[in-house]
């Protein structure tokens, strides 16, 4: 179900003025990990789930997930 890959995680956003992407965006690549972002029903709302080798790897695709919204991750 990982396609070898020994680690998955998924990071959840959700705030009012979150401005998601309109269509899901694919991250990484098969051997080294990949992941996708994806809206969710509600516009404020937005998903990441990846898999990795190793969790290094998986949390340099759920940051890269997090690059791609703007302002998310900053502190009002």
């Amino acid at each position: 179900m990982l396609g070898g890959h020994r680690t998955t995680g998924q990071l959840l956003l959700i705030a009012p003025d979150l401005h998601a992407p309109p269509e899901p965006v694919l991250l990484g690549d098969p051997l080294r990990g990949h992941g996708v972002l994806a809206p969710l029903a509600d516009s404020a709302a937005l998903l990441a789930t990846a898999v990795a080798p190793t969790l290094a790897q998986l949390r340099r695709l759920l940051d890269a997930a997090l690059a791609q919204v703007p302002h998310a991750g900053t502190s009002p």
